[in-house]
């Protein structure tokens, strides 16, 4: 199913429902409802599920495949259809683990739709349920959002501690810029090294040398070694994650990062270290050509390939953007930059050159807003096109939370705190700041 492969999807299922007979039936009918909706046959799925919610009350596997239906509504913007789902799933299965999803989403819903006390009732209710903490900050962030709208003051407190657990997550990020908080970085230092001990100087000049010489695995390995010693100085770590940072070696940096946050909180050399700008030279060059904000570049470059010009994703985009060869080749051909040829791709100039320009046709032919634009890297422009007309659109939190695929909720959420954080980190951008990006432009 999850290939496409519909009619093996239906045999496959089929063949473990022989062999199952009656041991594990609602199982066996979940997966056939998976099948179906695989097979793109909706009335298919809806006619089981209305048999299996009345025959399979209290089965955990029917309401899972509850869910996925909602999913499917929602990926088609069909509101009136996703709701009751999340409705029947509170009245049969209460207790049930996607209940608790439900739950959080219906209550997003009911904000959508205008219900502001029972989406609150519904958040609170979720955040209040998920002891462990299976559906992540969201519930907790939206009932202080839709508290803090309220003059709640309460829910400053609860805004402040999303900040303080999750400082670089999107949560948040979103959290200090409901609060007007600009204080993303602290001005506080690091405590200084013992007397005697290794010098930072010298541990930047050890990867420097390395990184010169051709030794890069020993580079590499030179920085990594400092992550694993639990009495470095955050100094060393930061001295270590410059040089790794300044040689391209961005995953190195992140964890250089990490450990030195661990140690010393949210710093400037800490904050550039986890938001490394390798490559800053051509990215501030080809942005400046093409009228883009650098920072938004970096940030969407550290998510695609961690600044590694050689990287090849599972379906095969390449280079520092992760450009598609289908996709590199028609902008080569459009823009008549230069003869094609499949390798360009791994070349930094090139490759930052057409994902700059992507990212300023989205802004200037599709006049999508910042997060808008994050989704259609990730998903593509036509499917961002057709997510205009949800009515959660114009809410840059409801956008994130409710874009049906995964992968690209994820990514939006990921690059959106990336690009704030690297504005504090490098200073302000020479486009328009995220208040006026984060609004999507009125018809």
């Amino acid at each position: 199913a999850a290939w496409r492969r519909r009619p093996a999807a239906r045999r496959a299922v089929d063949r473990g429902g022989a062999r199952a007979g009656r041991r594990t039936p609602g199982i066996i009918a979940a997966a056939r409802v998976q099948a179906y909706l695989a097979a793109d046959r909706r009335d298919l799925a809806d006619t089981l599920m209305g048999h299996l919610l009345r025959a399979y009350v209290n089965d955990t596997s029917i309401a899972r495949a509850v869910l996925q239906l909602a999913d499917r509504d929602r990926a088609s913007g069909d509101v009136a259809r996703e709701r009751p789902r999340y409705e029947a799933l509170l009245r049969g299965f209460p207790e049930a683990p996607a209940t608790a999803a439900a739950r959080f989403r219906l209550g997003l819903v009911a904000y959508m739709t205008g219900e502001r006390d029972t989406a609150l009732a519904l958040v609170a209710g979720a955040a209040r349920r998920d002891s462990l903490g299976a559906l992540g900050l969201g519930p907790r962030y939206w009932e202080a959002r839709m508290r803090f709208e309220r003059g709640d003051s309460a829910a400053v407190a609860t805004l402040r501690g999303i900040a303080a657990r999750a400082p670089i997550a999107f949560y948040g990020v979103r959290a200090r810029e409901l609060l007007g908080d600009s204080t993303f970085i602290s001005d506080s230092a690091p405590p200084l090294p013992r007397l005697g001990s290794f010098p930072p100087a010298r541990a930047r000049e050890r990867i420097r040398l390395l990184t010169n010489l051709g030794f890069d695995l020993e580079a590499r390995a030179e920085v990594l070694g400092w992550t694993l010693d639990s009495t470095t100085s955050p100094w060393v770590l930061l001295a270590a994650a410059a040089a790794a940072a300044e040689a391209g070696y961005a995953r190195e940096s992140i964890a250089l990062g990490d450990a030195a946050r661990a140690r010393a909180g949210m710093v400037l050399g800490v904050t550039r270290a986890l938001f490394p700008y390798a490559y800053r030279g051509v990215i501030e060059s080809e942005a400046a050509e093409l009228c883009v904000d650098p920072l938004l570049l970096a940030a969407i470059v550290r998510q695609e390939s961690r600044f590694d010009p050689r990287a090849v994703s599972r379906v095969g985009a390449r280079g520092l953007s992760q450009i598609m060869p289908p996709t590199g080749q028609e902008m080569t051909t459009r823009t008549g930059i230069g003869p094609w040829d499949v390798g360009l791709l791994f070349v930094p100039d090139f490759n930052l050159h057409l994902g700059a320009r992507y990212v300023r046709d989205r802004m200037r032919q599709d006049s999508f807003p910042v997060y808008a634009l994050l989704a259609s890297y990730n998903a593509g422009p036509s499917r961002v096109g057709r997510w205009r007309t949800w009515p959660e659109y114009r809410d840059p939190d409801l956008f994130a939370e409710r874009v049906s695929i995964t992968e690209t909720r994820d990514y939006v959420r990921t690059v959106y705190a990336s690009y704030v954080w690297y504005r504090h980190a490098y200073g302000q951008p020479l486009v328009p700041p995220p208040a006026e990006l984060l609004s999507a432009p009125q018809p």
